[in-house]
C-alpha cells in the first residue's frame, strides 16, 4: 500500500517531487479509470513546483504513458453495468472499468472540456515562465516544449474523435456514441488558439538569428515548430503553416545530424532528472510529419503562388542565417522573386526563382542534344549551374551549386580542427557547410556564415623516393667524401655521431662552399620498416649542423595538405633548440661539448590524412 511507504522509499523522480506530492501522484495510478483528469489536475493546479517537475524525462514518460496508453479493452459483446459498490470480484471490476477505444477517448467522450482546460492551463503556466530563450539548465525551456508536445498530442485525439463522429453517412465508433461534438470542437479551438497565439511566436523569438547562435537549441525548436502542425489538414494550411514547415525541415536537414539507427530519441539519457536529449521528439515522428505533409504543401504552393514565393524567401533567410522567417519592414519593401518548380516532369518540387537561367526553369536543359551519349548527358545535367534551389521533396537547399549539409563528424573531431571549433565556433557540436569542390584526393567545404574554408586531404600514396626532385637536385655532394678542405668542421661535429643517429643513411650537401658558414644543411633518405602493401619505402631526413657551438638537429620532411614541412625529431642540445622534442632528455657529447640531447632521430613517416 502506497500509504505505508516511508519518505525514503517514495520515489522523487530525480529530486523534483516532494515525498507528499510523490505519494499523491502514485496513488492516482491505483485508479486507472480516473487517472487522466487526476494527473492533469495535479500538474495544472496547486504548487508551481509540481509543474516545474515536468521538465524531467522520467516524469514526462510516465505522464505520457498514463494519458496515451489505452488500458484494458472492452469487447463488443460485454454489456454489464455497475450495479453495486464496491465490486468485490477483481476480474469483474477490471471488465467494468475497461473501455472500447482507450481511456483518453473515453475522457473525450465524457468530459472533453475538463481535460482540455487542464492541458491549456499547464501550457499557459509554462509559457508564463518563459525567459526569452531555450536553456537546458533552466526549467522553463524543457517544460514549455513538453507542454507543447502534450497539447499537440491531445489535439490530435480530439480532432480524430470529431472527424469520426461527423463523417456523413457513417455510424459513430463504439465508445463515442454519446460524445457532444460542440464541446470537443470548442475544446479543440481553445487549444489551437493557445498554440497559435502564445507558443508559436515565442518559439520563433527564441531562434531569431540575431539572438540565438546555438545550433543545437535551434534544431530543438525547429523540430517543435514542425510538430505544432502535425494535425493540420490541407484545408487548414495558410502561409504561416507552410512557411514554418518548409523553413524548419530545411534547417534540420542542414544542421541536425539524424541518426541512422532505429532508436527513440527519448530513451537516450541515463539521468532521469534531465530533459530528454537531442530534439526531444522521436526521429521517426518528425520524418512521418514531413512525409505526410509534403504532398499537401506542394498542392498548396501550386494553388497559392504568392504564399509559395514568400515561403521560399523565408527558407532562404533561415537556411543562410540572414533573417527570421517573418519579413521585416525593410524586406517587405524589396521586390519579391517568383518561384516555380522546374518544368521537367522528373523535377517536380525543385523550386528555383525567376532570376535563374530560363533553360533551367523550364527544364529544357535536360533534353538530350544531338549526338550526345548518356554519359555526357548525365554529366551535363548534374553539373548544370544553379544559383539557388529549394527541393521541397527532400528538404534540400542548394546555394551556388552546392548543397548545404553538416560538416563530416571525422572533421569535427580532427585534432587540427579543435582550436577553430573551440574559439570561432564556440565549441559547437555541429556546423553547417557547403561543398565547394570534391576531387579524387581532396574535399573542400565552406563553413556557412563563418568565413572559414575547410580542406581535407586523403593520404598521399606516392612514394617520394621514386620521384626525381623529391630530394633537392642541388644536393649532389656526398658526405663526407666530397668535403672541401675548409669544411672539415662539419665532419668533426657529425661524422662520429652519424652511424649512431642515422644508420645506413647517405647524406648529401649542396654545391655551395660551407667553409665559413655558421651551419650546414644536409639531406638523405632513411628506409621505412616494411609494412604489408605500403609502397612508401623511405622518409626524407634533413640534418642541420651548427658550427659553434656544435649542435646536430634532425628533421623529418612530412607531407601535409600536399605541402612538405619539417617536423623536429632530434636535437643534440636542447638548450639551443627552438622547439620541444618528445622523450626524456639524456646527456651526450657532440664535437667535444657535453649537453642534454633529446628525441629519436631514426623515426620515419607514413602517409596520413591532413586537414
Amino acid at each position: 500500500d502506497i500509504l505505508h511507504l516511508t519518505n525514503e522509499e517514495l520515489p522523487t523522480f530525480g529530486g523534483v517531487l516532494t515525498p507528499a506530492d510523490s505519494e499523491r501522484f502514485l496513488q492516482f495510478f491505483t485508479v486507472p479509470y480516473l487517472r487522466i483528469p487526476l494527473i492533469l489536475d495535479f500538474f495544472a493546479n496547486g504548487d508551481p513546483g509540481r509543474l516545474v517537475a515536468l521538465k524531467t524525462k522520467s516524469l514526462q514518460l510516465i505522464v505520457d504513458a498514463a494519458l496515451f496508453e489505452p488500458g484494458l479493452w472492452k469487447p463488443s459483446d460485454y454489456f454489464e453495468q455497475v450495479t453495486e459498490i464496491p465490486v468485490v470480484d477483481e476480474e469483474k471490476l477490471q471488465n467494468l472499468l475497461s473501455t472500447p477505444l482507450g481511456t483518453l477517448f473515453n475522457e473525450i467522450a465524457k468530459s472533453p472540456d475538463v481535460m482540455t482546460s487542464c492541458v491549456i492551463k499547464i501550457l499557459e503556466r509554462a509559457v508564463d515562465m518563459d525567459v526569452g530563450r531555450y536553456t537546458e539548465a533552466a526549467s522553463s525551456g524543457p517544460l514549455i516544449l513538453y507542454a507543447t508536445r502534450l497539447a499537440v498530442r491531445v489535439e490530435g485525439f480530439l480532432k480524430f474523435a470529431l472527424k469520426k463522429c461527423t463523417a456523413p453517412g457513417q455510424p459513430r465508433p463504439r465508445g463515442l456514441e454519446f460524445m457532444e461534438n460542440w464541446k470537443v470542437e470548442k475544446s479543440m479551438k481553445d487549444l489551437r488558439k493557445t498554440l497559435d497565439e502564445r507558443v508559436i511566436p515565442m518559439l520563433e523569438y527564441w531562434i531569431d538569428p540575431i539572438r540565438c547562435k546555438n545550433v543545437d537549441a535551434s534544431n530543438l525548436v525547429h523540430a517543435h515548430l514542425i510538430y505544432l502542425f502535425k494535425n493540420y489538414t490541407y484545408e487548414e494550411f495558410d502561409y504561416r503553416s507552410i512557411s514554418v514547415l518548409l523553413t524548419s525541415q530545411v534547417y534540420l536537414s542542414i544542421n541536425h545530424r539524424f541518426s541512422n539507427k532505429a532508436y527513440d530519441d527519448l530513451a537516450d539519457s541515463s539521468d532521469p532528472s534531465k530533459p530528454p536529449p537531442s530534439i526531444q521528439i522521436a526521429q521517426s515522428e518528425i520524418f512521418d510529419i514531413i512525409q505526410g505533409k509534403r504532398y499537401h504543401i506542394l498542392q498548396y504552393m501550386k494553388n497559392n503562388p504568392e504564399d509559395a514565393d514568400a515561403a521560399m524567401e523565408a527558407v532562404v533567410r533561415i537556411a543562410t542565417g540572414t533573417g527570421p522567417r517573418a519579413l521585416t519592414d525593410r524586406q517587405k519593401q524589396m521586390k519579391q522573386r517568383r518561384w516555380k518548380s522546374i518544368g521537367h516532369p522528373t523535377c517536380y518540387g525543385r523550386f528555383v526563382p525567376d532570376t535563374e537561367d530560363e533553360k533551367l526553369r523550364d527544364g529544357s536543359y535536360r533534353k538530350p542534344k544531338a549526338g550526345e551519349n548518356f554519359e555526357k548527358w548525365m554529366l551535363r545535367v548534374t553539373t548544370k549551374e544553379v544559383g539557388i534551389e529549394v527541393n521541397v521533396q527532400i528538404s534540400e537547399f542548394t546555394l551556388q551549386n552546392h548543397k548545404m549539409m553538416l560538416l563530416d563528424p571525422t572533421i569535427m573531431k580532427h585534432k587540427d580542427f579543435q582550436h577553430t571549433r573551440e574559439t570561432v565556433l564556440a565549441d559547437a557540436t555541429d556546423v553547417a557547410c557547403a561543398e565547394v569542390v570534391h576531387t579524387t584526393n581532396r574535399y573542400h567545404w565552406r563553413l556557412v556564415g563563418q568565413r572559414y574554408d575547410v580542406m581535407s586531404w586523403a593520404p598521399d600514396k606516392r612514394n617520394y623516393h621514386d620521384i626525381k626532385g623529391a630530394l633537392n637536385r642541388d644536393y649532389t655532394r656526398k658526405f663526407p667524401t666530397s668535403l672541401r678542405p675548409g669544411e672539415t668542421w662539419i665532419a668533426e661535429v657529425l661524422l662520429e655521431k652519424l652511424p649512431l643517429i642515422l644508420p645506413e643513411v647517405t647524406l648529401f650537401m649542396s654545391a655551395n662552399d660551407m667553409s665559413n658558414m655558421p651551419y650546414a644543411h644536409l639531406m638523405g633518405w632513411i628506409q621505412n620498416p616494411s609494412k604489408g602493401d605500403s609502397n612508401f619505402t623511405h622518409t626524407l631526413k634533413e640534418v642541420m649542423v651548427s658550427h659553434n657551438p656544435p649542435v646536430i638537429t634532425v628533421f623529418n620532411v612530412k607531407e601535409y595538405g600536399r605541402r612538405h614541412l619539417r617536423t623536429l625529431e632530434y636535437t643534440s642540445n636542447m638548450s639551443l633548440c627552438l622547439h620541444e622534442v618528445s622523450g626524456e632528455p639524456y646527456p651526450d657529447r657532440v664535437g667535444g661539448v657535453l649537453a642534454m640531447s633529446g628525441g629519436i632521430p631514426m623515426t620515419t613517416v607514413t602517409p596520413e590524412p591532413s586537414l
